[in-house]
């Protein structure tokens, strides 16, 4: 009866711990000028030991890149859902929304602020020739910081 009954409770602590999974949704970002952000910027940062990529418009999206690229063709970028930067707002929106009671489950009412490396799994997409686009696994940059447009320290 012993048995029956610890086998009862682990598995309802594994279910449990299942429940509580927050995932984070992926998202990709083209990595490329438009209207709103006229100009882009790529280079190393010693610092933090990676490539940054920034877009400069109203947000002043930066992000950094540290692990592996993919490189691939051109034919394939049609798998890939871009979304835009006011597209990832209504959608952390949405996941701030819908996480909310799991949050609250999980850490108590007083749970810890995510930011958008918490919430996405993010890659900048650049297409590189009429042939190939790379993707890049990245971390959003200076999520604490509103952007004042001023250029990015000097490499």
């Amino acid at each position: 009866m012993n048995r029956i009954l610890i086998k009862i409770y682990l598995l309802f602590f594994v279910f449990m711990g299942y429940g509580q999974k927050i995932e984070k949704k992926i998202i990709y970002i083209k990595f490329e000028k438009t209207e709103k952000c006229n100009e882009l910027l790529k280079f190393y940062y010693q610092e933090e030991k990676g490539i940054v990529l920034t877009f400069f418009c109203s947000g002043g999206n930066s992000f950094l890149y540290k692990s592996k690229s993919d490189t691939l063709p051109i034919s394939k970028i049609a798998k890939y859902k871009i979304s835009t930067f006011e597209e990832i707002e209504i959608l952390e929106k949405q996941w701030r929304k819908k996480s909310k009671k799991a949050l609250i489950k999980k850490y108590g009412k007083l749970y810890p602020p995510f930011d958008k490396n918490g919430i996405f799994q993010t890659y900048l997409i650049e297409i590189i020739s009429d042939k190939q686009f790379v993707i890049y696994p990245v971390k959003w940059r200076n999520l604490e910081i509103e952007s004042d447009g001023e250029e990015p320290p000097k490499r």
